[in-house]
């Protein structure tokens, strides 16, 4: 229901997205937890989170009165729920933007 709110994918993508996506984030939150594929699960996350702050921009824009869905069904969405999810988004890329660094790190110190 809180993806169907936004109302932006017909129903077969939405039903797609309602079995897909919690999997998904619950996978890329385990990886990040244990910094496994830090550099490749970065970047999936920031691009993740990217997609969700333009749909919920999209919808405050709108005006489209909904409840947001980040954590859990009863939460309006406002613009305080788009500056704590721009917070996360700040802090995957930061992960992300580490990971490449210590990277490449790595390879100077080792070459």
């Amino acid at each position: 229901m809180a993806i169907d709110s936004y109302n932006m994918l017909p129903l077969w993508a939405v039903e797609l997205m309602a079995r897909f996506l919690p999997l998904l984030e619950a996978a890329l939150g385990a990886l990040l937890i244990l910094g496994i594929g830090l550099r490749w699960v970065g970047s999936i996350t920031s691009a993740l989170l990217l997609v969700f702050i333009g749909a919920m921009t999209r919808a405050l824009i709108l005006h489209i009165q909904i409840k947001c869905g980040c954590f859990g069904n009863d939460e309006p969405l406002t613009i305080f729920t788009l500056l704590r999810d721009s917070s996360l988004l700040v802090l995957s890329l930061a992960v992300t933007i580490g990971a490449f660094l210590i990277r490449k790190q790595r390879y100077k110190v080792s070459s």
